[in-house]
């Protein structure tokens, strides 16, 4: 069951706020909208900050990537989101 939804302007602050509390509360914390392979996204880093660390590549999602889009080059929103 849907126990609570927030709907949150793009200001990482209190996207990371919102998340942090959430997650203080609740089992699972599902974030849509404003994820994606963008220039201005702000959501992965928020989401970031809310669990005080940082972002990495993963090689293991990478590899996920070029096996999904194969022959393809992968730029620099693709390997953001990996």
């Amino acid at each position: 069951d849907t126990i609570e939804v927030a709907v949150v302007r793009d200001d990482m602050n209190l996207i990371a706020e919102n998340v942090r509390r959430m997650s203080g509360t609740h089992t699972f914390v599902f974030t849509s909208g404003g994820i994606g392979p963008t220039h201005d996204d702000i959501t992965l880093p928020a989401i970031a900050q809310a669990f005080g660390c940082g972002l990495q590549t993963r090689p293991e999602i990478l590899e996920l990537l070029h096996q999904y889009l194969p022959g393809q080059q992968l730029n620099e929103y693709h390997i953001k989101m990996a």
